[in-house]
């Protein structure tokens, strides 16, 4: 008798190119630019800029091949009598996370403004200008290519098994051949994530100005300006290439026996007999693939809460003034992913093809392949909402004077996504537990079920706001 049992269990993790990113800035700001009392005739400017610039740019590159050989055998074995072959149990799991990005930025650019800018009391024939200029700038710019390779065999077997029994060797007797084995039982799990976006990007800001010019008397020329500029902007760029090639060969069949009684030479024998028996265990596969590329999440908060008074007071006769409130408030997201996905499976599961001079029964064969494709998936939140409170006025600006209040207000929002996707998946599945043949007088062959569970879902080019 001879018996073999063989486990045999591989785990793989493969995890590259991951980059975490989280940044908060300063969240309050108190300005103040002043020119008072400076006489007659006189030349005033107060001019208060504030500009601040965020850019974050990663590029991320990766190629990966993944090759696995297995083979595990407790059969192929030749015996006289009995053979019994023990289990077989095989799993390999692979994870693939390749260019992960997770970028948190909050209160960077645009913190809490107080600002107060003016003139006062600058006199008769005075040239007189108030001006607050804040600029936000906010770029984050994300490149991920990756190239991924994953090539699996696996080979279990526990049959291919030969006995051979005579009996009369120069004399009566009969000869039993009994085959007996085991189970072969696999699972292949592969999991692939790649090029991964998580970007959140609060830029709200809270504007608290006054800017103006106050009793600056006859003749004179005043502006009083504010203008508020916000801009974020988001690209990303996504390529990937996911190959999945994968074999499995599942057995524990293809047993013979050849077992005979009967005369031989003359001994006088009045019976020949036989008898042998074959009997398979169970055979299966479980394989389940599971690709998600090029997949972003973006959030971004960009509303403005401002409250601003923007005037020209106590000018007085033969003045020129302006007041002028500008506002712009963009936002871009560009998206651009390229997915090709090519999943090449095949699966043979067997009990059968068995040969016997006797009772034949085989175990079960199953097969089960679950695939499930993401690729190309854009989710978005945008929020532009905020509480905007403006005035812009001249007053008490006197006989013969010329006055220009304006208020400007521009909400821009940009979104271009482009999506590519090539998903192909080409399976074979075999599943067997007959040819078998009996060649003994009323012998039985019993076969067990063979069953096939096969599962595709494909999500692609997806996009959300």
């Amino acid at each position: 008798m001879s018996k073999n049992k063989f486990n045999k269990v591989v785990a793989l993790l493969a995890v590259s190119v991951m980059a975490l990113f989280s940044a908060s800035g300063y969240v309050s700001a108190e300005l103040i630019a002043s020119n008072s009392v400076t006489g007659f005739e006189s030349d005033n400017e107060t001019e208060l800029e504030v500009s601040s610039e965020f850019e974050l740019d990663t590029e991320n590159s990766e190629y990966l091949d993944n090759d696995f050989f297995g083979e595990g055998s407790t059969g192929y074995n030749d015996d006289s009598a009995f053979i019994e072959t023990g289990d077989i149990e095989a799993s390999v799991e692979l994870d693939n996370q390749n260019n992960r990005n997770v970028f948190d930025i909050e209160d960077w650019i645009n913190p809490d403004f107080d600002v107060e800018v003016y003139n006062e009391c600058t006199g008769a024939f005075s040239d007189n200008e108030a001006s607050a200029e804040i600029e936000s700038e906010l770029s984050v710019e994300t490149e991920n290519d990756v190239d991924l390779d994953n090539d699996l065999f696996l080979s279990l077997n526990t049959g291919y098994n030969e006995g051979d029994s005579w009996g009369c060797g120069g004399g009566c007797g009969f000869g039993d051949s009994e085959i007996s084995t085991g189970d072969t039982e696999t699972l292949v799990a592969l999991e692939n994530s790649v090029n991964t976006n998580i970007i959140e990007v609060d830029a709200e800001a809270d504007v608290d100005a006054e800017v103006g010019n106050s009793t600056t008397g006859f003749n004179s020329d005043n502006e009083a300006s504010l203008e508020l500029e916000n801009s974020v902007e988001v690209e990303t760029d996504n390529d990937a290439d996911i190959d999945n090639d994968v074999v499995v060969i599942s057995n524990t069949g293809h047993n013979e026996t050849d077992s005979f009684g009967g005369c031989h030479g003359g001994c006088g024998c009045d019976v020949c007999g036989f008898d042998s028996e074959i009997s398979t265990g169970d055979a299966e596969t479980e394989i389940l693939i599971e690709n998600s590329a090029n997949l972003n999440s973006i959030e971004i908060d960009a509303g403005l809460d401002v409250d601003a008074e923007v005037y020209n007071e106590l000018t007085g006769a033969d003045s020129d003034n302006e007041a002028e409130v500008e506002i712009e408030n963009e936002v871009s997201v560009e998206t651009e992913n390229d997915a090709d996905i090519d999943n090449d499976v095949v699966v043979v599961t067997n009990t059968g093809y068995n040969e016997g001079n006797g009772e034949i029964s085989t175990g079960d064969a199953e097969a089960q392949v679950e695939i499930e494709n993401v690729a190309n998936v854009n989710q978005m939140e945008l929020d532009l909402g905020g509480e905007i409170n403006v005035s812009a006025s001249n007053f008490g600006t006197g006989a013969d004077s010329d006055n220009e209040a304006s208020v400007e207000i521009e909400n821009t929002v940009e979104i271009e996504t482009v999506n590519e996707s090539n998903i192909d998946n080409d399976v074979v599945i075999v599943s067997n537990t007959g040819g078998n043949e009996n060649d003994g007088w009323g012998g039985a062959i019993s076969t067990g079920d063979s069953s096939i569970v096969f599962s595709a879902t494909n999500t692609s080019n997806l996009n959300s706001l």
